[in-house]
């Protein structure tokens, strides 16, 4: 998940009403060859120049959250932005089996067909609430009405090309000049196995990720998944 910030409230409904246009499209996206890391990427890099050019924001800020702060981050890497700000993100793969193996991923239409019944067999999401627990919550941090909501009324399917398509195409983020902040969950599974406390630090980022980032600011020790 991404988003833009810094966009006048006027402008931000309308760009809202465009993009909504436009998703009535998503069903007939490929999973495989056209849900790419770097498709999408061109995508933002676009709503940063719309921004810019026909919104006339004078700032824009890119905020990520999980996949869409890879994405925020490689936008960051190609054009300019003021700001950075990344969640659910380390930078690097080291411990993301323990994630995708918990997750004991599904095929979205054949598991709930009423929601997901239109998109083809790429689309894949978690076996079932204990799945998401597992992987997204950390007990004792929790409701479980919280997480029970989260799995039956929000949860999406993701797109198998966007994952390969990430791996394959990540290396660094060490074009990026503008400042970056990395609010990081404890506990987070996919970015540090389970416990980001010092395995994050602003020094790491800097040498692996983010060489040119004008400011690194990182906080790795909020109580949650």
């Amino acid at each position: 998940m991404t988003a833009l910030a810094s966009v006048p409230l006027r402008s931000k409904s309308n760009l809202h009403l465009k993009l909504c246009n436009k998703l009535s499209a998503f069903a007939r996206v490929d999973g495989l060859k056209d849900a790419q890391f770097g498709v999408e990427t061109k995508v933002l890099n676009y709503l940063v120049s719309y921004a810019r050019q026909t919104l006339k924001a004078k700032k824009v800020a890119l905020f990520g959250h999980s996949y869409g702060s890879y994405l925020s981050a490689n936008t960051a890497n190609q054009t300019a932005v003021d700001a950075v700000i990344l969640t659910g993100f380390s930078g690097f793969f080291d411990y993301f089996t323990p994630f995708v193996a918990g997750a004991g991923l599904r095929v979205a239409k054949t598991k709930n067909p009423q929601r997901w019944g239109e998109l083809d067999s790429a689309y894949l999401t978690s076996a079932d609430l204990y799945s998401d627990v597992y992987i997204y919550f950390k007990s004792p941090f929790f409701e479980q009405r919280v997480a029970e909501w989260a799995h039956d009324a929000v949860s999406e399917p993701f797109a198998a090309g966007e994952l390969l398509s990430l791996i394959a195409d990540y290396t660094n983020f060490n074009n990026v000049t503008a400042p970056v902040f990395v609010l990081q969950g404890q506990y987070d599974l996919s970015a540090c196995g389970g416990d980001c406390v010092e395995l994050l630090n602003e020094k790491t980022m800097r040498k692996k990720v983010f060489q040119k980032a004008k400011t690194i600011k990182l906080v790795d020790d909020l109580p949650a998944g």
